[in-house]
């Protein structure tokens, strides 16, 4: 059953009931689910992996296919603002980036290769 809401319109009724999801708190605040998120479980995603993941310092990225020519990457905040952005030549397999000045909260990260092939992972700075 939807719940009546100003202005005559009907919201859903899953908007006003908590939300239960393992170890975290989810409650329901002005229709929008706020996460306390602690981590992410990142396997192996589209040829790229980031560990650790919550990370304080450095951010490990490796790729299951080398790259030779070199990769563009760029750290973005959930709202899609770019914090950081280099190039990076020839990283082969893996290379580690430094977020040790990035505020906690959770981050994307965004890599293009000369080839135009593109991945995006997200990982938490805690």
């Amino acid at each position: 059953m939807a719940a009546q809401a100003s202005g005559g319109k009907r919201e859903p009724a899953f908007l006003n009931q908590p939300v239960s999801i393992p170890d975290t708190k989810v409650t329901p605040m002005h229709k929008a689910i706020c996460l306390n998120i602690t981590s992410i479980d990142n396997p192996e995603f589209d040829g790229i992996k980031t560990s650790p993941n919550p990370v304080s310092q450095q951010l490990q990225i490796d790729l299951t296919t080398p790259i030779i020519g070199g990769i563009d990457y760029q750290i973005l905040d959930l709202t899609g603002k770019k914090l950081q952005a280099a190039h990076i030549a020839n990283p082969g397999t893996g290379f580690r980036l430094l977020v040790g000045d990035l505020p906690k909260g959770m981050y994307i990260l965004a890599l293009r290769d000369n080839e135009g092939r593109s991945w995006k992972q997200k990982w938490i700075k805690e």
